[in-house]
C-alpha cells in the first residue's frame, strides 16, 4: 500500500482500494493481506469510500460487501470461449483463471457493487464531499 499517495488523496477523491493480480495469493495469504491491508488503513487514518448502509433495501448487501474491502481482482484483455460463452481469462501453465467466475475473483461483485448498485451513491458523495470543498477553496482563492 502507498501509504503516502493514500493519504494525500484521501481528501481529493474517494478512494476504493483493490488487490490487483489477486490470482497469485493463495486463499490463506489473501485473507492474511486484506487483514494487513485495513489494518494499515486503520493505523494510518486512511478513509476509504464505504458502501451506503442506510438503506433497509441495500444495508445488509452493502455491509457484507464493505467487509470484502479491498477487493480481490484479476483482469485480463485475453478472451477465450469457455461452455459457450465468451469469457476474460488469464492463462497460466497450470490452468486459466476466468475474470468473470466468483470463484477465482472478487472482480464481478466488485463491479455490481460499484457499477450497478452504488454508483449514484458514489457520485453523490463525491461530489458533495470532494467537489464542494474544492469549490469552496477556489472562491476562497479568488477573493470570493
Amino acid at each position: 500500500i502507498d501509504i503516502l499517495l493514500m493519504k494525500a488523496l484521501q481528501s481529493k477523491v474517494n478512494l476504493i482500494p483493490i488487490i490487483g493480480k489477486a490470482d497469485i495469493l493463495t486463499p490463506s495469504e489473501l485473507k492474511e493481506f486484506k487483514a494487513r491491508i485495513n489494518k494499515e488503513l486503520a493505523e494510518n487514518n486512511i478513509n476509504v469510500y464505504r458502501f451506503p448502509t442506510d438503506d433497509r433495501i441495500t444495508a445488509a448487501k452493502n455491509l457484507e460487501m464493505n467487509e470484502r474491502i479491498p477487493f480481490a481482482v484479476v483482469s485480463s484483455a485475453e478472451e477465450e470461449v469457455i461452455n459457450k460463452q465468451l469469457c476474460r481469462v488469464r492463462k497460466y501453465p497450470w490452468g486459466t483463471v476466468v475474470v468473470d467466475d466468483d470463484l477465482h475473483c472478487e472482480f464481478m461483485q466488485f463491479r455490481e457493487m460499484l457499477l450497478r448498485s452504488n454508483l449514484y451513491d458514489l457520485i453523490l458523495s463525491t461530489h458533495n464531499r470532494f467537489y464542494e470543498q474544492y469549490r469552496i477553496s477556489r472562491f476562497k482563492k479568488s477573493g470570493f
